[in-house]
């Protein structure tokens, strides 16, 4: 059994800024002022457009506890098994959803909505945050060369946002609602009627321009009651191989593969995947073969990239040969050693 507690912070971090001020004495500068984002004119077309910038200054945080049990190699009668359980508590937050691309001026959105520069409003939670996450796998060896590995993950779920159409004002194209962080749907809001608090809390504000916050776009209506907007997903994944051996010349091996799940429906930030570095890739038999049964057919199932924890299953081969067949074998599958 091992515990571990990882703490990563990682700053200058790519985000988009509009610029509100300069020192620039050019005609083509436009800065009204009073926190309105500055304009560029092109002196050729005419066209003027808000000048963004890409500062590396964004920021991010993570913070996880990490358990795991290990059970080696045992065996019950004739039955061998071995299995690994693990467990991460964790917390992610950030400036940003993409912290690539300007992404069209999204955390700009309630600054121009509420007519303000504060940036570090924008600092809620990544779109990959996920509380807790369980992980099961093992293998279980039967008589007669035959194995089952199931595989079993359960996770929180991520967070989600709010997003109000009437917002888009002061060229905005809309944002959250100012009042509660970004993706704080699932985590400090967890249901519809706490979020109905906060409209009711939205609609009570005097109307802008006025101080920070302010009720901008007009009122807002109640959404259904009694929502919950925890979502959590499960996956389930076996394995049951049968292996035949043919004297000392070659082996192959039948495999079928399930695969079902509920509500996967997102992406695991990668440093999640540090906790199940010490999983057995032999477990799904991912070794590389050189397979000369061309006549056979060679199954593949669909490409999964599941969260971590769960092994992506990609292109099986059903029948597979050692890897040294190439080099004692000819393209007939003949072998190339003499009787000696």
């Amino acid at each position: 059994m091992s515990a571990d507690g990882l703490h990563v912070f990682a700053n200058r971090q790519l985000n988009g800024h509009l610029l509100r001020s300069t020192s620039s004495n050019s005609p083509y500068v436009s800065c009204p002022g009073n926190n309105v984002p500055c304009s560029l004119t092109d002196p050729l077309s005419g066209i003027s457009d808000n000048i963004t910038l890409i500062e590396s200054r964004a920021k991010s945080w993570y913070e996880g506890l990490i358990l795991s049990l290990q059970h080696r190699q045992s065996h019950l009668s004739r039955i061998g098994y071995q299995y690994n359980i693990s467990y991460t508590l964790s917390k992610t937050l950030d400036y940003s959803d993409d912290d690539q691309l300007t992404n069209s001026n999204a955390n700009e959105q309630v600054n121009l909505v509420e007519g303000i520069n504060q940036p570090q409003l924008e600092k809620g939670y990544a779109v990959t945050d996920e509380l807790n996450r369980i992980t099961l796998y093992g293998e279980v060896q039967f008589p007669w060369q035959i194995s089952f590995a199931p595989i079993y993950a359960f996770g929180s779920g991520v967070p989600a946002d709010t997003f109000l159409p009437g917002t888009a004002i002061n060229s905005a194209n809309g944002s959250r609602l100012p009042l509660i962080s970004r993706n704080s749907l699932g985590r400090e809001i967890k249901n519809s009627n706490q979020l109905n608090a906060m409209i009711d809390k939205w609609n009570a504000l005097p109307a802008c321009p006025a101080t920070f916050p302010c009720l901008a776009g007009g009122l807002l209506q109640h959404v259904p009651g009694n929502i919950n907007f925890f979502s959590p997903f499960s996956s389930l994944d076996f394995r049951l191989q049968k292996q035949f051996k043919f004297k000392e010349l070659a082996s192959t091996s039948l495999e079928k593969h399930s695969i079902s799940s509920t509500k996967r429906t997102s992406v695991a930030p990668a440093i999640r995947t540090m906790q199940d570095e010490a999983s057995p890739s032999a477990l799904f038999n991912r070794r590389k073969t050189v397979n000369p049964l061309r006549q056979y057919s060679r199954t593949s199932t669909p490409q999964l990239r599941p969260q971590e924890g769960s092994l992506a299953l990609a292109d099986l081969e059903h029948f597979s040969l050692p890897q040294d067949w190439s080099s004692n074998h000819d393209h007939a599958g003949r072998s190339k050693t003499r009787p000696g």
